[in-house]
């Protein structure tokens, strides 16, 4: 969690895998929960009546697969398991070819397979205490960030100061005033 109930905004520096620096400002409700995800997965579904060519993010590492289905053109009464195509499957870094069959339109059957991939992409999201996402981004994996809770609406390097007029606040440079205000003190003789 980041931030709490008396800051009003979080400032999110991150940075993607490839150098490329975003920043995210946030005002919302807090505490935040910010998370990194890496897609690194996919479900393809089939029921046996096409052949495969699929296509993934980048270099495929694995595929598994649950069901069966069956030839009705040329095995009526044979159950494959999916496995069957596995065997007969073809991959080439991010690309999964299967030719298992010469008629396709007449099987059946019910087959997920999980494609497995070299991690490409990272997903950074930020979410508010009641778990609404607030913002989401992605990039080239690892992403990091940091997170500034600021306790009122001005930028660092300035220090909120109340007014009546709109918007109810002004923001006055910290280093300029300081300098100001030392200067004046020099003038004043004790």
């Amino acid at each position: 969690m980041y931030c709490n109930s008396t800051h009003k905004k979080a400032i999110v520096d991150y940075i993607s895998g490839d150098g490329k620096k975003k920043q995210q400002i946030i005002e919302s409700s807090f505490p935040l929960t910010i998370t990194i995800d890496s897609n690194r997965k996919a479900l393809l579904k089939s029921s046996g009546n096409a052949p495969i060519n699929y296509t993934a993010p980048s270099a495929i590492t694995s595929i598994t697969c649950t069901g069966s289905f069956r030839q009705i053109g040329s095995r009526p009464d044979t159950e494959l398991p999916c496995t069957y195509i596995l065997g007969v499957s073809q991959i080439e870094g991010n690309r999964w070819t299967a030719e298992y069959d010469s008629v396709y339109g007449d099987n059946t059957g019910n087959m997920e397979f999980t494609i497995n991939y070299a991690v490409a992409e990272c997903i950074i999201r930020i979410r508010n205490k009641e778990g609404k996402l607030l913002f989401k981004d992605s990039g080239q994996c690892p992403i990091t960030f940091t997170v500034k809770c600021a306790k009122d609406k001005c930028p660092p390097g300035y220090v909120q100061c109340d007014t009546p007029k709109y918007p109810g606040f002004c923001c006055i440079p910290c280093k300029e005033t300081g300098t100001k205000l030392k200067n004046i003190a020099s003038t004043v003789k004790y």
